[in-house]
């Protein structure tokens, strides 16, 4: 097996992690970190005689999922044996498994139970240069621990594009030698990027055909064509099969709605060629194996609080300058490829250079109530990487004590303890524990879960949400509905069912 650059600095990340010291890691991608580091912590346990788990973080599901079956297998063992995951609605985890791949809001929920992490070792936020409002206060809850109860706690923020020194000052900041950066180099292939002409009026599904025809007589693998959202997709598949593609080409798609069969299917090895048309799912940890060559629109759905609605909600908006050399890296995994660029080489100078942290445009009403149910009552108390807006703590506070979630002073009341025991926004939470008094639960869950989650049956316009309610939960649901969403919807609303 080829030697991976991350193995460069395994050798100074143990002898941080065993000193008890906290490690920022930058490694581009293709470099091997996620993969690399959770054995490399879990060695310097064994080594050391250190009981618990590793904890390791992912932003999304199916890179917990999928990065968790590739180590293992690398292992020879099965998934929930030494290596696992959790993640909503999916748990491989045995009594066993050292290394566990989580995603952000599973680990925060985890946390909600066993505030002092008793089981666990060592703490690995990966891609954090993503910035969510979850990685945020992950980060914020973990310095916390180690700072004042847990100072054997391990720690490890690692990303391909962050900047470390503001990361390492931030844990520093009462103990220099609290952290460490590390840098790795990359084994990246060269990548030569295509800019476009900058079509304002013009459709993303018609100007993207030419860009991915062009990517697939440039290169001789699979082609990855980055879009904003789910909409998109569907958009740009239909314009796709309208246009025709070659026929040794297979046209898939990735994205968080899919099953995760369905995910695991579009990013499995295929000798067969393939244009995979994904959200920026595939931008971090998940890697398509094969693809020469990227197709990015530029663009990607982030939240944003929504004042008027009192919600946060998905905004197509451009992607950073990190972002996109995190998407055109895809391209040179394991050969030299060609990235395509919708937009021109004069917008390229307009983008930010990185994300901006969520935690400035995000409505604060579901971290607040977190952390009451903590017994925090001051967000400003918390140390943060990037201190939260006064107003949006403030408009939080004035939503939870409305909804009777917390009292004047800021404690958490009994129904705001039962609200955030849910996986759902404090408005939708109070609306369910107020529904249970005159519906049936399971209808009140299923009602809930299509309020907190992508409606599968949006596109059924002559129906109203009580009909979809009704058509769920008694299994007449039109046949042109993916069972594969309406079970998503079922099993979310299970969830919310043994909450009630």
């Amino acid at each position: 097996m080829n030697r991976l650059p991350i193995e460069d600095v395994l050798s100074p990340l143990r002898t941080a992690i065993g000193s008890g010291t906290a490690v920022v890691l930058k490694a581009p991608p293709g470099a091997g970190k996620t993969t690399g580091v959770p054995p490399a912590i879990l060695q310097t346990l064994l080594d050391n005689d250190v009981a618990g788990q590793v904890w390791v973080i992912q932003p999304r599901r199916l890179a917990a999922r999928s990065v968790a079956g590739w180590i293992a297998k690398s292992r020879g063992e099965s998934v929930g044996e030494t290596i696992g995951y959790h993640v909503r609605m999916d748990r491989r985890e045995s009594k066993s498994t050292r290394v566990l791949f989580m995603t952000t809001g599973m680990f925060l929920r985890r946390m909600q139970s066993d505030p002092l992490l008793e089981n666990v070792a060592c703490v690995v936020l990966d891609e954090f240069h993503e910035r969510t409002l979850e990685l945020d206060l992950a980060l914020a809850m973990t310095h916390r621990l180690r700072s004042e109860l847990r100072d054997d706690l391990g720690l490890v923020v690692m990303s391909a594009t962050m900047e470390t020194e503001p990361i390492v000052a931030y844990l520093n900041e009462d103990n220099p030698q609290n952290a460490v950066p590390l840098r790795c180099e990359g084994r990246a292939y060269p990548v030569t990027v295509h800019h476009g002409e900058d079509q304002t009026g013009e459709r993303i599904e018609r100007r993207i055909v030419k860009p991915i025809r062009d990517a697939l007589m440039s290169s001789n693998g699979h082609v990855l064509v980055f879009l904003p959202g789910v909409g998109e997709i569907h958009r740009v598949q239909s314009e796709l099969e309208r246009a025709g593609l070659p026929g040794d080409v297979r046209l898939v798609v990735l994205h968080g709605s899919l099953s995760p069969k369905q995910q695991d299917d579009a990013i499995r090895p295929s000798s067969e060629r393939k244009v995979v048309l994904s959200t920026n799912i595939a931008e971090t940890s998940v890697t398509v194996d094969g693809v020469t060559a990227v197709v990015d629109s530029g663009m990607a759905k982030v939240p944003h609080f929504d004042s008027r609605r009192g919600l946060t909600k998905l905004e197509t908006t451009s992607i950073s300058l990190a972002s996109a050399d995190q998407r055109s890296g895809r391209a040179g995994r394991t050969a030299p490829g060609e990235a395509y660029r919708l937009w021109s080489q004069a917008a390229q100078r307009s983008r930010d250079e990185y994300d901006v942290a969520e935690i400035l445009r995000s409505d604060l009403s579901e971290v607040v109530l977190m952390l009451a149910s903590h017994g925090e009552t001051d967000l400003f108390a918390m140390r943060w990487l990037t201190a939260p807006p006064e107003h949006a703590v403030e408009s939080a506070q004035s939503l939870l004590r409305m909804l009777r979630a917390i009292d004047e002073t800021g404690r958490i009341t009994r129904r705001g303890q039962a609200m955030a025991e849910m996986p759902l926004h404090p408005r939708i939470a109070r609306m369910t524990t107020e529904a249970v008094s005159s519906l049936p639960r399971s209808s009140v869950a299923i009602l809930a879960a299509l309020m907190s989650e992508r409606d599968p049956l949006e596109d059924m316009t002559s129906m109203t949400l009580a009909d979809k309610v009704d058509a769920i939960e008694n299994n007449r649901v039109p046949r042109s509905v993916p069972a594969s969403s309406i079970k998503s919807i079922r099993s979310v609303a299970e969830t919310i069912r043994r909450s009630l």
